[in-house]
């Protein structure tokens, strides 16, 4: 009885086939090359983020979002953090460039370096005090943009863009940081903008995000215990498990490079 238990699946099974054709379409859309060469497992501490001097919270966001788009290998394309005191923030035309090609130098010509042909990227100074929260947020968004531009876009992307650049967000590299700031509660009322929260919205569960963590790790070859050193304590067993079912599943034979 403990051995059949132990077996049943830690996700549904319209979820787990969701999260591999989410990974799939990435592997396939965003240069494969790049995921298995020179993608990284990010971790939340000095090593991938030192500790800044700056004490203005600008400039710690700054350093964060410099060094989000740098493992993301989308440090060229130029942003504007705008910070979210406001219930609404001004219309905006999204530039021309090509982000669905991570890592390239060269963008499109019609690039205007000026705030108007940057990506705004509005931002809580409250998110300062939860530096987890603010790093999976910039990876969020930043993978929400990547969405917008690809050429070849995921079918569903219309009614699932939130959770589909969470998943994104997990396979550039920032698994452990999606699922330990993983927080799901949406407060749309404008007295929310007086006292912003330290936390991160989350459109998938943490369990979900979990998953996601679990197939980059075994398409990346990448060992469960260098996660369990760092991704929350209640989710640890989670992801134990969901390691050994990823690794036992017949989708991974699509992946080039497993």
């Amino acid at each position: 009885m403990l051995s059949w238990f132990s077996s049943k699946p830690v996700l549904d099974e319209d979820s787990i086939r969701w999260l591999f054709d989410t990974f799939l379409w990435a592997e396939q859309s965003l240069e494969p090359q790049l995921f298995y060469q020179q993608t990284s497992l990010i971790l939340p501490n000095d090593e991938f983020f030192p500790v800044a001097k700056e004490q203005d919270h600008f400039h710690m966001a700054k350093l964060i979002l410099n060094k989000v788009q740098e493992y993301m290998h989308l440090k060229e394309i130029p942003c504007k953090l705008i910070e979210q005191n406001a219930c609404q923030l001004e219309p905006f035309q999204l530039p021309t460039m090509n982000l669905a090609i991570r890592g390239q130098t060269n963008l499109t010509q019609n690039i205007e370096q000026n705030e108007d042909q940057q990506l705004p990227i509005p931002y809580s100074p409250a998110q300062i005090k939860n530096p987890q929260a603010m790093i999976a947020y910039f990876a969020q968004t930043l993978s929400y943009f990547v969405l917008l531009y690809a050429p070849d876009k995921p079918e569903d992307v219309e009614e699932n863009i939130l959770q589909l650049s969470e998943v994104l967000a997990v396979f550039t590299g920032f698994g452990i940081i999606q699922a330990n700031s993983a927080f799901n509660y949406h407060n749309s009322s404008c007295s929310s903008c007086s006292s912003p929260s330290n936390d991160r919205n989350s459109y998938l569960s943490q369990f979900d995000i979990t998953y996601a963590l679990a197939i980059f790790c075994v398409i990346k070859g990448i060992d469960k215990s260098r996660v369990l050193k760092f991704i929350k304590s209640n989710l640890k067993t989670y992801f134990k498990k969901a390691y050994q079912q990823v690794k036992a599943r017949h989708e991974l034979k699509q992946f080039s490079g497993y």
